[in-house]
C-alpha cells in the first residue's frame, strides 16, 4: 500500500537539503569576487602594493583549484555531512581570521584556508544533492543549487560596494561569519549522515595521482591569473607554469591509465 504522504516527506526533505546547502554554499560563492572590489581599500589599509596584495585573489583561487581532487576521496572516507561540515567550519573560522589580519602577509594564509574550504564546498554542494535526491526530483534541485553558483559572481561585486560605501573593509569578511554559522546549523539538522561503516574499510588515496592533479590546476590557474598584465600571454610568468601545469596534467593521465586500484 503506497502512503499519500511519502511524496509530500521527500519534497519536505529535499527543500531541507537545498535550503542547508545554498544558505552554506553561498558565502564561498559569493567570495569569489566579493574581494575584488576592495582590493584599492586593502591595498591603502594594509600598506602593500596591489601586486602583492593580487595574492589575495590569486592564492584563494589556487587553493580552490588543489582542494577540488581531493573532495572524492574525503567524501568516501569521512562521509559528505562530516566533510560540508568540516569545509564550511574552515570556511567560516578563515572569514574571520581574515578580517582580523594585520598584514598583507596573514590576510592571503587566511585567504589561502578560505580558499581550501570553499574548493571543497564548491562540488561536495552538487555530489550531496545528486546522492540524497529522488531521481524524480533531480532536474529541479540541480537547478536550484546551480543559480546560487551562476548569481555569485554577479551578486559578490554588488555586495562589496555596498560594504565598502557603509562599512570598514574588514566586513568583506565578516559578512561569511553569520550566514556560514547558520548555515553550519542548518547543515548539522538537514543533510543526513552519511559516514562510512567501519567494516566497509577506508579508500586508499592515490597520493601521486592527487599532486600530479593539484600541482597541474594549480599551475594552469597561476599562468592564466597572470595573463592580465601587459604582454598577455606572451609573457613568461604566464607561459612557464601553464605549460608545466599541462606536463603534470599529461602525466596524471599516463599514472591514471596505469593505475591498477584506479585513479
Amino acid at each position: 500500500m503506497v502512503n499519500p504522504h511519502d511524496g509530500a516527506a521527500t519534497t519536505q526533505s529535499t527543500g531541507r537539503l537545498l535550503v542547508a546547502l545554498v544558505v552554506g554554499g553561498i558565502t564561498a560563492i559569493m567570495d569569489t569576487t566579493i574581494v575584488a572590489i576592495g582590493m584599492h581599500t586593502l591595498t591603502e589599509a594594509l600598506h602593500a602594493p596591489v601586486s602583492t596584495l593580487q595574492w589575495v585573489s590569486t592564492g584563494y583561487l589556487l587553493a580552490l583549484a588543489v582542494a577540488i581532487p581531493l573532495v572524492s576521496w574525503a567524501q568516501t572516507r569521512f562521509g559528505g555531512k562530516r566533510l560540508w561540515l568540516f569545509a564550511l567550519g574552515l570556511f567560516t573560522v578563515s572569514s574571520a581570521l581574515c578580517a582580523l589580519s594585520w598584514s598583507a602577509a596573514s590576510l592571503i594564509a587566511f585567504r589561502v584556508l578560505q580558499g581550501f574550504g570553499g574548493g571543497i564546498m564548491f562540488p561536495l554542494m552538487q555530489t550531496l544533492v545528486m546522492q540524497h535526491v529522488d531521481r524524480r526530483g533531480m532536474t529541479r534541485a540541480m537547478a536550484n543549487v546551480s543559480l546560487p553558483i551562476a548569481l555569485g559572481p554577479i551578486i559578490g561585486p554588488v555586495l562589496g560596494g555596498v560594504v565598502l560605501n557603509w562599512l570598514s573593509w574588514h566586513w568583506l569578511f565578516l559578512i561569511n561569519v553569520p550566514i556560514g554559522v547558520v548555515g553550519w546549523v542548518l547543515a548539522m539538522a538537514f543533510i543526513t549522515d552519511d559516514r562510512p561503516r567501519p567494516a566497509a574499510g577506508h579508500p586508499r588515496l592515490d597520493l601521486v595521482g592527487a599532486v600530479l592533479l593539484s600541482l597541474a590546476l594549480a599551475g594552469m590557474l597561476y599562468g592564466l591569473s597572470n595573463a592580465y598584465d601587459v604582454g598577455g600571454f606572451h609573457r613568461a610568468d604566464v607561459l612557464v607554469p601553464a605549460l608545466v601545469g599541462l606536463a603534470l596534467l599529461a602525466g596524471f593521465v599516463a599514472w591514471a591509465r596505469r593505475a591498477a586500484a584506479g585513479p
